[in-house]
């Protein structure tokens, strides 16, 4: 945000202080050295004056309802740091001063400031949309294009997008629009609704703050995907639309709003929240869970029950959206160790259909010769080694293993059962026929990445790797009750590794690749390097040769290319990357100490696991009773020694961008 002069601007408490401030977003360093982080923001009009006698940034007086609510959205806002006072405490106390803090620990994004309404705070940014509206149709017309992640259908969104350039251009008053709309119900969608009557209702007279809120989420969501040219120069731009979109949700909820756009916009806020802040922020975790509040308020669940009520391109629509939040839904789950917030067990659902983006829009005749086009699963029906990769075939790949993802989270999160051995051998079987349903022509291949685009090609890749670590999770669950083998689990791994690494190597070379998808590495590729460094470690010190098919030169040859990647890479600050840094580093020196052990003189094998079993029970009292002068040959540092200890450390992460041990 700059001033008219042209300097950015400086948050409300530097400017009434006199004092220079950095500029950065969403929190200086002088106010976080000031230790008055909840009293800085940008104000859009800064001599602009409320009706109160406070100044802007001062909470208000219980008393004040409108204060009130400000100041719970601000303790809103700092939930997530709750749990990390002490990180926030030591990271204040040991920055120098010489690098914005905030690119030290990620922060939430401004929020309107206490005094000032949201709806003049969405008023300046939709204000801000009509005078550059030609930039915003141009971002976000060439994500909708590219991207195989976005699960909305393209017409959907670019048919009304486009209509409200030719409102802005015949001079309408919009936001008088947005303001009658704003307590008005959307009108009820039946099977008789065209696409033109649907669409009809998001622009011109029918325009809508949920519908303003999404193009704000879709131009961030745009801004940081995007390695194009893009139209906005400003670096906080993302930052901004996130505020922006956030601020059209809770007019919405203010006035009770609830229908499918309003669905579209929490969507997209929720991906623009995972890119913002990673996939291990609480920000994402409570955004996401409001989406899925409103999905069961709107019946999202009951898909069978209820597609013939709507036309077909809105039921396709709702498929897709569902589809996706049970994908991502599991995978927070997984990752962070937490219940899912879907029980597909509650739900009557069924797969969104393989069709193109143009095809949803059909009816009668037309979409009856275009569902002929699939088979009878719903696959589009081509040439064996024919890829033509749809959004639609994307959200299919995923969802696919989703029910199967939930039993593995119900065995390994859940309380164990006597027959768990058979449980696991039941859901191994399921996980092979799974695999078996996906057509030839959507299995990833190294190759792919010469013939298709890099989208496409991370997307099957991704589809790849999720069959893997379900497979993986299977196993190290088999291995917990002493049943499974570790040659199983190390060839996974070895296979989970070797996918990371082809993304590696593709990120070099294509660059709308870099710097993201970092969730790749984080869900998929570090837990399969870990147990590969951990195993490896441990048969090191006990003097246990690793199976014939796995051969240990393989394995230092890949986990050092990796590790050398996070360590030589000037790595984007995205959270998830930031972390992985810090779960490559225990890799590193799992690694290291394997090396060194190696370096030994050769003694056998018998002395060998004596020395390592001595070892191993010296770390174990090492950590139960915090004694740090047992030995000299014991490491300072507590590292994980098998892939079961490596996991659960991976596992006892503080989230949201830390890790509760030090290095």
């Amino acid at each position: 945000m700059y001033r008219r002069n042209g300097k950015p601007t400086s948050c409300e408490p530097c400017r009434l202080s006199k004092v220079r401030c950095d500029h950065a977003t969403p929190i200086c360093a002088r106010c976080r050295a000031r230790r008055i982080t909840e009293k800085c923001y940008y104000h859009p009009a800064p001599m602009t004056r409320s009706g109160t006698k406070y100044r802007h940034f001062h909470k208000g007086t219980p008393s004040d309802a409108g204060h009130s609510r400000s100041a719970s959205l601000d303790s809103h806002d700092k939930a997530p740091f709750t749990v990390l006072q002490p990180v926030l405490q030591r990271a204040q106390e040991d920055h120098n001063g010489d690098q914005p803090l905030n690119l030290v620990l990620p922060d939430s994004s401004p929020v309107p400031p206490p005094g000032s309404s949201r709806l003049a705070f969405a008023k300046h940014h939709f204000m801000s949309l009509c005078a550059s509206y030609s930039k915003y149709r141009k971002l976000i017309s060439h994500y909708c294009d590219h991207s195989r992640f976005f699960v909305i259908p393209r017409p959907l969104i670019l048919k009304p997008f486009v209509a409200l350039q030719d409102d802005l251009e015949e001079g309408a008053n919009l936001y008088s629009y947005l303001a009658q709309n704003a307590c008005k119900a959307l009108p009820t969608i039946s099977v008789n609704t065209s696409v033109e009557d649907f669409c009809g209702c998001l622009n011109g007279s029918g325009l809508r703050w949920e519908f303003v809120g999404l193009i704000f989420a879709l131009a961030g969501l745009a801004s940081v995907n995007s390695e194009a040219e893009k139209p906005f120069d400003n670096e906080t731009f993302g930052a901004d639309m996130y505020t922006a979109s956030r601020i059209c949700i809770e007019i919405c909820e203010e006035n009770n709003q609830l229908n499918d756009i309003t669905i579209w916009l929490r969507h997209t806020h929720v991906s623009l929240t995972s890119n913002l802040f990673g996939d291990t922020s609480n920000a994402l975790y409570r955004t996401f869970s409001s989406l899925t509040a409103d999905l069961f308020a709107m019946g999202y669940h009951r898909q069978i029950s209820s597609q013939f009520g709507v036309p077909f391109f809105m039921s396709e629509a709702r498929k897709r959206i569902f589809a996706a939040a049970v994908c991502r839904d599991m995978g927070l789950a997984t990752l962070l160790e937490r219940p899912p917030f879907i029980d597909c067990n509650f739900c009557d659902i069924t797969y969104p259909l393989d069709v193109d983006e143009e095809e949803i829009l059909l009816v009668g005749s037309e979409l009856d010769a275009a569902l002929q086009k699939l088979n009878g699963n719903g696959w589009r029906i081509v040439h064996e080694r024919e890829r033509l990769l749809r959004p639609a075939t994307g959200v299919r790949l995923r969802y696919l293993s989703s029910n199967l993802r939930a039993k593995v989270l119900r065995l390994s999160l859940g309380n164990r059962m006597e027959c768990m051995t058979e449980k696991c051998l039941e859901l191994y079987q399921e996980y092979k026929d799974n695999w078996a349903e996906v057509p030839l022509q959507y299995r990833y291949e190294s190759t792919c990445w010469d013939h298709m685009s890099p989208t496409s090609c991370v997307l099957l890749l991704a589809t790849h790797l999720d069959y893997l670590y379900c497979g993986f999770q299977i196993q190290r669950i088999h291995q917990q009750e002493g049943q499974g083998t570790t040659v199983a689990l190390l060839d996974t791994s070895v296979q989970l590794l070797s996918g990371m690494l082809d993304f590696i190597k593709q990120q070099e070379r294509f660059v709308e690749l870099r710097g993201h998808y970092g969730w790749i590495f984080l869900f998929y590729g570090l837990p399969g390097a870990g147990t590969l460094a951990a195993e490896l470690h441990k048969h090191t010190i006990e003097g246990i040769p690793l199976p014939p098919s796995i051969p240990c030169s393989r394995i230092v040859r890949d986990l050092s290319v990796a590790i050398s990647w996070f360590e030589n890479r000037g790595l984007p600050t995205h959270p998830d990357y930031q972390l992985c840094v810090q779960i490559c580093t225990v890799i590193s020196r799992l690694l290291d100490d394997t090396l060194n052990q190696g370096l030994v003189p050769l003694q056998d094998t018998a002395t060998r696991r004596v020395e390592g079993q001595e070892k191993k029970r010296a770390l174990e009292g090492l950590n139960m009773n915090g004694d740090s002068n047992l030995s000299d040959n014991v490491p300072s540092y507590s590292e994980p020694f098998t892939s079961e200890d490596f996991l659960s450390w991976v596992d006892d992460l503080v989230w949201d961008g830390h890790v509760s041990m030090e290095f």
